[in-house]
């Protein structure tokens, strides 16, 4: 499968299959709050600071994706979570799930 990277398409999506019109976006579990994931916890310390940080984040997040869909591309999103184990075999699963 070919792909790109480093676009400049809205959020700067990770990997981009232009064949396919599908972008991937590589997020970290804390800095994109993935909900009930163990590597999502917010900070005791600081906290007004860390929730209006990471809800900005997954804000922009939503602005990106509407921008992305409105191009006609399809975002996609693999968690870190989803591949800490071995990223290689995990990421190739995930990326079959899309059905490219």
């Amino acid at each position: 499968m070919r792909y790109r990277l480093h676009s400049q398409l809205p959020g700067k999506p990770d990997i981009i299959f232009p064949k396919y019109k599908i972008v991937l976006f590589i997020n970290g579990c804390f800095w994109h709050k993935h909900i009930g994931c163990k590597n999502f916890v917010v900070p005791k310390t600081n906290t007004v600071f860390w929730e209006t940080k990471i809800n900005g984040n997954v804000e922009r997040d939503c602005i990106n994706n509407k921008k992305l869909i409105e191009l006609g591309w399809k975002p996609e999103i693999i968690w870190e979570c989803e591949v800490e184990k071995d990223i290689v075999i995990s990421t190739q699963n995930l990326i079959q799930q899309f059905k490219i």
